[in-house]
């Protein structure tokens, strides 16, 4: 919805003498056949046109309100934006009208810049500028490489002409989902409307830029989710190419006004849906936006809902807030800007239909159709704005701006949960008597949060889920610009009367619920659980001045309760072992080197620090100078090998202790015992290596690896057989066993590694055999697959999962390796996002865990399930059928 200063092509006597000279044809009803053929060639130009024409009856009026784009409405005269078949149809009513100069053809210096001269600018304050297409996409993704803790870029989708739809979604916690407010900005949807534009990208850069210095806004960041499209309409921005915005039109390359275009509660859009509009729909499908804005030019003003209704017809649910928001934006930006700024309309302030009524506006989809509170932001009175004009008009808004996001952040919030299980639910809080037009909101999935904006007073609130019976709450007090925390437990033996819950910490850590004051209804179980700081573990929850040692806590509220959960400090520390804890060359040919490796691992969550390893006893073993005398740093989840050797002199027994003194605490020196014989005659097995990674393998898919195995010794050898557990998905290939070797002869094995699930899998390869080195030769393997239809992409994760049998069966098991000693949920969803199990819920050592389902395996209806793997910096998601 626009509301533009209007250019006229110079002199405008002129201009209509000439105009109507050339265009005469077109007010001629009886000529059909001539209605266009003036005006080809200025469509082939562009996509649509821009004219006025006499204000009409208020019946004709509505009628074109249907057909054309309508961009303001004086006292005498309407301003319009009209394609080819919308113009056509637009002259069948006989109205005389004047073409204008499109307001998105400027003759001012645009300031274009490339990405190249982007790169060398301060962004701090030069915002003055336009950048190219190419500049605008490679700014988006300099913010996720430069930010890349607090930004990810999204593409939702591409345009007619293939140029991207991109957000910025700004969270101290990519990659993972909060149970915080979702907050969307998004501007120019009118392609030739341009403040917005660089407004967005200037927002963006301030938000990351200020994260951690400034308090405000990183307490903003901290509470809320922010997303942020600088550009809904690319192909109308950049109508004539990539590189500049002049002749940027209000519609989409289709010529169609995207801000017409999405589904109305009254009239329908004649336009078919275009693929911006879509990609918009589906996108808000995938989040549960409770506050959001789009940025318009043309007039300055803000614009709330509904634009379908004049407000004697029909207003929001909660227009008295509507009203404080507005006036809260709009005196803001009066205190911070030139006389005259933001007074459209008479004090910068509208209801939308009061302006004048539109139908398809994103506005009133979004507050219809997806319970979302969203207004338009008339930022500039001219459209294309100069380049020069943009700091100033950042200048008046950005704080307006910040407040709006706040305002996301206040009202009544909490969650809805399952008062047996603890699982979230999708709940719907609802006012009744006072909600109307689907103002209810809902929970989101998974954490079962919701947020209701709310202007001060009091509330009786409804909460309703499937299964369960609805649950009144009469009396929640709203507070302007305060937060109420209500959450509510339902099923059997819980009531509408509230009960206050006040958690504190002492110590760092997390505690869910989390802290402060909040309100849970009686007959609530309180589900505690705690999540210790690096350094730090949970100690105890003190509960009205009861102890339990239990980190996760179900606690049923009978009264107001007062809630510590204590953490004490705990260092961190190394952990040494090693592979072979004891050190066996068996038989070795007299005269002849012989080899072992050594595996030093750290289990521990600290840097290992390995002082000295060195050999106390016979002198056949020995090992290379360097590794005895250098300093070795191993981080915590990883191994070092050292090579030993040994080479007997005489046919006798030979022993000796392997040394390593380290920092681990409670082992700075471990002894590793060595031994072995000299003999004349003995086969001998080696192989080309003790372990072998595949890696990354996607499911179904195989890799293979080559392994040699080789007779070092002076007699034949013997292998009978390779033992290798089944179920584990490796192989090897190329030969039937046995097999015999003679001395210096080598045979070349493919190992194969398949992976059915996903998941790190590891395993061991026995070679049975007469070596007399080792007659049970272990081979170490390992591989992680990777499933490339998970949710979530799998890199390299500090925790995998592994599930079989997968269709699930009574006897399933859930692996979970980790890495690392750290907090983990082990989470099972079902495809509506709902959370159906928490598995596992706390500290784990590094290593691999099982988890049973044959305790839930009956619980689960058949279908398909998403199990996820959660810590503090990583997620893996796998699915599950049953």
């Amino acid at each position: 919805m626009l509301f533009p200063k209007i250019n006229v092509i110079n002199n405008p006597v002129k201009l209509f003498f000439i105009l109507a000279f050339i265009f005469l044809p077109l007010l001629t009803k009886g000529h059909p056949e001539n209605k266009l053929s003036t005006t080809d060639n200025y469509f082939n130009e562009s996509p649509e046109i821009y004219y006025s024409f006499p204000v009409s009856e208020s019946e004709i009026l509505q009628e074109l309100f249907h057909i054309i784009s309508i961009d303001k409405i004086s006292p005498d005269s309407v301003y319009a934006y009209a394609n080819s078949r919308e113009f056509e149809l637009f002259l069948e009513y006989e109205i005389p009208y004047t073409l204008l100069q499109r307001p998105g053809i400027v003759d001012f210096d645009l300031n274009m810049k490339t990405w190249e001269e982007l790169k060398s600018r301060d962004l701090t304050e030069s915002w003055d500028f336009y950048p190219t297409y190419e500049a605008y996409v490679s700014l988006m993704y300099s913010f996720e490489q430069d930010f890349p803790e607090m930004v990810e870029i999204i593409n939702i989708g591409q345009t007619v002409m293939g140029r991207d739809l991109l957000f910025a979604r700004i969270s101290p916690e990519t990659g993972k989902k909060r149970a915080v407010p979702q907050f969307m900005y998004t501007s120019t949807m009118h392609g030739d409307e341009t403040a917005g534009f660089i407004l967005s990208l200037r927002l963006i850069h301030y938000l990351l830029t200020n994260y951690g210095e400034d308090e405000a806004i990183t307490s903003l960041m901290d509470n809320v989710d922010i997303w942020i499209c600088p550009n809904e309409n690319p192909d109308g921005t950049y109508t004539n190419n990539n590189s500049t915005v002049t002749g940027a039109t209000r519609g989409n390359a289709n010529g169609i006004d995207l801000n017409r275009n999405y589904p109305n509660p009254v009239n329908n859009p004649w336009q078919p849906q275009q693929p911006e509009t879509t990609a918009m729909i589906n996108f808000a499908d995938t989040i549960n936006f409770i506050m959001s804005a789009n940025m318009h030019g043309g007039i300055e003003l803000v614009n709330f809902p509904f634009d379908s209704w004049v407000s004697s017809a029909n207003t929001h649910a909660d227009h008295d807030w509507w009203e404080f928001v507005m006036y809260e934006y709009v005196d803001t930006v009066h205190a911070h800007s030139t006389p005259g700024y933001m007074t459209g309309m008479g004090d910068g302030v509208t209801h939308g239909g009061d302006w004048y009524v539109i139908y398809g506006s994103r506005q009133d989809y979004f507050n219809y159709y997806r319970s979302c509170r969203e207004f338009t932001l008339e930022l500039s009175n001219q459209k294309l704005l100069a380049p020069h004009l943009l700091p100033a008009h950042w200048e008046y808004n950005y704080r307006s701006l910040l407040n709006y996001i706040r305002q996301s952040t206040f009202g009544v919030h909490g969650t809805v949960y399952d008062n047996e299980t603890g699982e979230a639910l999708l709940a719907e809080i609802s006012i009744p008597g006072y909600d109307s037009d689907n103002s209810e909101v809902f929970t989101s999935l998974p954490h079962g949060n919701y947020n209701r904006p709310l202007l001060t007073g009091s509330y009786n609130m409804l909460f309703s889920a499937g299964g369960f019976d609805p649950v009144a709450i009469n009396g929640v007090q709203a507070v302007n610009h305060e937060r109420t925390w209500l959450n509510v437990a339902m099923g059997e033996d819980v009531s509408g009367e509230v009960l206050t819950v006040s958690i504190s910490l002492d110590g760092e850590g997390e505690a869910h619920p989390f802290e402060g004051e909040q309100l849970f209804n009686l007959g609530a179980n309180l589900f505690l659980s705690a999540a210790p700081a690096e350094g730090w573990i949970f100690g105890e929850w003190v509960i009205n001045d009861v102890s339990y040692s239990e980190d996760n806590l179900v606690y049923p509220l009978t009264e107001d309760t007062e809630v510590l959960a204590v953490f004490t400090e705990h260092e961190t520390v190394s952990e040494i072992a090693v592979i072979p804890g004891e050190m066996h060359f068996g038989e070795g040919v007299i005269g002849q080197v012989h080899t072992k490796n050594l595996r030093i691992l750290n289990t521990g969550d600290a840097d290992l620090t390995i002082f000295a390893i060195s050999l106390d006893g016979d002198d056949a073993f020995f090992m290379d100078d360097p590794a005895s005398r250098s300093t070795m740093l191993i981080p915590p989840g990883d191994e070092e090998s050292v090579t030993f050797f040994f080479q007997p002199e005489a046919e006798q027994e030979y022993t000796a202790d392997i040394l390593i003194e380290s920092n681990d605490p409670e082992k700075p020196i471990i002894e590793i015992p060595v031994s072995g014989s000299g003999v004349h005659e003995t086969a001998i097995i080696a192989l080309s290596a003790d372990t072998m990674d595949f890696g990354n393998v996607h499911i179904n898919e195989s890799m293979e690896q080559e392994l040699t195995v080789a007779n070092h010794g002076n007699l034949s050898l013997t292998i009978e057989a390779v033992d290798l557990d089944e179920t584990l998905p490796f192989t090897i290939n190329g030969i039937t066993f046995p097999i015999t070797l003679e001395p210096g002869q080598s045979q070349d094995l493919l190992v194969t590694f398949s992976p059915l699930v996903s998941g790190i899998k590891s395993g061991i390869a026995v070679f049975q055999s007469n070596a007399g080195n080792d007659p049970e030769y272990s081979f170490y393997l390992k591989g992680n697959g990777i499933d490339p239809t998970s949710i979530h992409e799998i890199s390299t994760q500090p925790v995998s999962l592994e599930v079989f049998p997968n269709p699930i069966k009574h006897n399933t098991s859930v692996v979970l390796n980790m890495l690392q000693t750290e907090s983990v949920k082990l989470l099972l969803f079902d495809m509506q996002g709902r959370l159906r199990m928490v598995l596992h819920d706390g500290k784990l050592p590094a290593g691999e865990h099982t988890f049973e389902l044959s305790a839930i395996y009956d619980r689960l209806e058949h279908g398909v399930y998403v199990l996820s793997a959660q810590t503090a910096v990583s997620r893996q998601s796998l699915r599950m059928i049953k």
